[in-house]
């Protein structure tokens, strides 16, 4: 587990706001009289829009992350039963609440993170406990009009701007539709993204959410033998007395953290299997953003990725494949500051270097840090197939090309 820098290597931080996002998910059952009932192709997948206060449109459940949230993922399943819930849905149980499954894009731009996830909700077509759905109906509160269970194939023809609406083309589902544009991009982007990764048969792009939990004790207590190291990590340090409210920094309402970014690089030598680590420390090369006010942790990344060529090292740049293996985002005992680690990866067909003055080369075993070793080992253990793609990292907020969904099960 990572810490905060200390002393003269401190980075400049820029104070930022998070925001988490939610594209939840639903297998929606349809009823068939074929032989073939029960099959999961026979079913229609649908996603949950949020009808925004006038006039802002359809988007997805989402907000500004506070101080009194655990994790980013308890902020994102607070602002879906905020934004998309029926009202009386958290008098209903756990088993009624959203799930977040993956992280399915980490948008870190200047003064602002972004975390959005891949949620699962019940079918609630499917309920009989007498109460009906899931989801808000109009007329809605503060928060939402309502929300509705779409399929792919109506999002898709929402336009993402009103000024885009063309009434004469409209299907009959728009036209029974209130305000029938999206507030953004983001519905089209990511439950397009979604949907392919489940009509051609691949994995979910982004990484497994593994832990979202507060930490009584000291970060590196937290490592336990059993620990899966591959996924995404939420955690929050809980001190002896909590912050006051005075003490924690907002902006416009909204909390705001002072985030350490930081690139953890895990180098593979495929051939020898052995691993890259830094000299003076025996750990992976690693390094944080110096001035968030001058670069992302995106261009970090590419940076060290770039940069990582010590001498006579023979790369086939047709099969040098790059990753993500590991998001870490632990928000400190004071309220007020965080970590964000990435550890993305890369592949090196072949490594000559044995006398490099800046590594060595050492097997997963040898690695003296026990996260680590355990992240390298479980890199060995799934053959050297990277669960994410690189790309989920991102820094802008703006629309992305069609994922090309290569993830791999692990």
């Amino acid at each position: 587990m990572t810490t905060s820098p200390s002393g003269s290597n401190k980075p400049v931080r820029l104070p930022s706001v998070s925001f988490s996002l939610a594209a939840i998910v639903r297998l929606h059952q349809q009823r068939s009289s074929s032989k073939n009932e029960g099959d999961p192709h026979d079913c229609r997948r649908q996603y949950v829009l949020v009808h925004e206060r006038p006039p802002r449109g359809w988007w997805l459940p989402g907000g500004g992350i506070e101080h009194e949230d655990e994790t980013p993922v308890h902020a994102a399943i607070r602002e879906t039963l905020e934004e998309a819930a029926d009202p009386l849905l958290s008098e209903r149980g756990k088993d009624y609440l959203p799930r977040m499954t993956h992280l399915i894009s980490l948008e870190q731009t200047l003064g602002r993170i972004r975390f959005i996830f891949r949620g699962e909700w019940l079918d609630d077509d499917n309920l009989h406990d007498g109460h009906g759905g899931v989801l808000k109906r109009p007329p809605g509160d503060g928060d939402s009009v309502e929300a509705k269970w779409i399929g792919w194939e109506e999002i898709q023809h929402i336009p993402h701007d009103r000024n885009l609406i063309n009434t004469r083309e409209m299907s009959p589902f728009l036209r029974n539709m209130h305000d029938p544009w999206l507030r953004g991009h983001e519905p089209h982007t990511f439950y397009e993204s979604l949907e392919y990764a489940t009509k051609t048969g691949e994995m979910i792009f982004g990484l497994p959410l593994k832990q979202t939990v507060s930490v009584d004790s000291d970060l590196h207590q937290y490592n336990s033998d059993d620990e899966e190291p591959i996924g995404a990590f939420f955690l929050r340090m809980k001190g002896d007395t909590p912050p006051s409210k005075k003490s924690l920094l907002r902006r416009r309402g909204r909390a705001e953290l002072l985030v350490d970014l930081q690139c953890c690089l895990l180098i593979h030598d495929k051939n020898r299997n052995r691993f890259a680590v830094e000299k003076s420390s025996r750990r992976f090369p690693s390094s944080f953003v110096e001035n968030q006010f001058g670069r992302t942790l995106r261009q970090l990344v590419d940076t060290m990725m770039k940069s990582f060529q010590p001498p006579r090292v023979i790369q086939d740049d047709e099969h040098n494949p790059t990753g993500l293996l590991r998001v870490e985002y632990v928000i400190h005992e004071n309220g007020r500051e965080a970590t964000l680690t990435v550890f993305p990866g890369l592949q090196l067909c072949s490594v000559t270097a044995e006398n490099d003055t800046n590594y060595d080369w050492l097997p997963a075993t040898e690695l003296s840090d026990d996260l680590e070793r355990r992240l390298a080992t479980s890199f060995v253990n799934i053959e050297g197939k990277f669960p994410c793609e690189l790309d989920i990292i991102r820094d802008k907020e703006g629309p992305i090309k069609q994922q090309s969904a290569k993830t791999q099960s692990f």
